[in-house]
């Protein structure tokens, strides 16, 4: 069969028009830092990449999540250390009141003790993000108030032993909040706000306060030494699963980049070496394609 000088032609600018398309597209890919553009350029890679993806927003998600749980507890730790001095501040002035010289003095004592119980009650009525931190699940008011008598304190919601849960994993959920039933028990006369109501009329009687309310007071101050510790185990394994998260996203980028990103050196080069057959092909084709008029005028 013979090849005729047009068929020559066309096969060389067909030839010098897809070299030319490859190096538009190895440009792009080049400025873009990305070898797949569309769908289509790599259906495999582009699947893998999108469910690299969809990990990767999840972690964000769960990392966003544990940096709220991390807040949640700083604020809850701050207001129990709080009350823990507060606590400490009583417990040093009912040893006090054993010293004799200061018997007299119980009336001073017994204001106190009443400013002590208002300072209590604001703490576990504390808020952080338009939640009550001891107030359980129930952010409806404010979880603890006198009773319409004023004379003794109680719980003022219904879910205050609810637990707030945060996702910090695709299958784990973790507790954020120390309940106030678990803080301060059962509201019920027993409880440290109504112990010290009765230390302070006992005071304002002139009598010495049973020792039954003084020890209920140290029974509460070991309590929030323990529910401190919980609540940091609680923060420590937020911070691990924190760093286990950051792990797995280094992990998950360093996929997709694999997947995604070009070899900019090699393709730099590839990109030289195109152009370099480009315009070497142009001018093998000065002398490959047929004359035309032009040439002989």
């Amino acid at each position: 069969m013979r090849v005729s000088d047009s068929m020559t032609g066309l096969s060389l600018i067909n030839n010098l028009n897809r070299n030319k398309a490859y190096i538009e597209e190895l440009r792009t890919k080049i400025a873009l830092n990305s070898k797949i553009r569309k769908p289509s350029d790599e259906p495999i890679g582009t699947a893998r990449v999108l469910n690299l993806t969809d990990q990767l927003n999840g972690i964000e998600t769960f990392t966003k999540n544990s940096d709220a749980g991390v807040a949640y507890l700083d604020n809850t730790i701050f207001h129990m250390e709080s009350m823990q001095t507060e606590i400490e501040k009583i417990m040093i002035n009912l040893a006090d009141l054993n010293n004799g010289t200061l018997q007299d003095n119980k009336a001073e004592y017994a204001a106190k003790i009443d400013q002590a119980i208002n300072t209590l009650m604001d703490l576990a009525n504390s808020e952080f993000d338009g939640k009550y931190l001891f107030g359980g699940t129930d952010h409806s008011e404010k979880p603890f108030g006198y009773n319409a008598a004023e004379t003794a304190i109680e719980v003022k919601v219904s879910g205050i032993d609810g637990e707030q849960k945060i996702q910090i994993s695709k299958h784990l959920t973790q507790k954020i909040n120390i309940t106030g039933e678990e803080l301060f028990g059962p509201v019920d006369g027993s409880d440290i706000f109504n112990t010290l109501i009765g230390i302070r009329d006992s005071l304002e009687a002139g009598l010495d306060p049973p020792q039954m309310l003084i020890e209920g007071v140290s029974d509460f101050n070991d309590k929030v030494i323990n529910k401190l510790s919980e609540a940091g185990n609680l923060q420590n394994r937020l911070y691990d699963n924190m760093e286990l998260l950051d792990n797995q996203a280094l992990l998950l980028n360093d996929l997709v980049s694999r997947e995604k990103d070009i070899d900019m050196a090699g393709a730099v080069m590839e990109l030289q070496n195109r152009e370099y057959l480009l315009n070497l092909s142009y001018k093998l084709s000065a002398s490959i394609l047929p004359k035309s008029l032009m040439d002989f005028m």
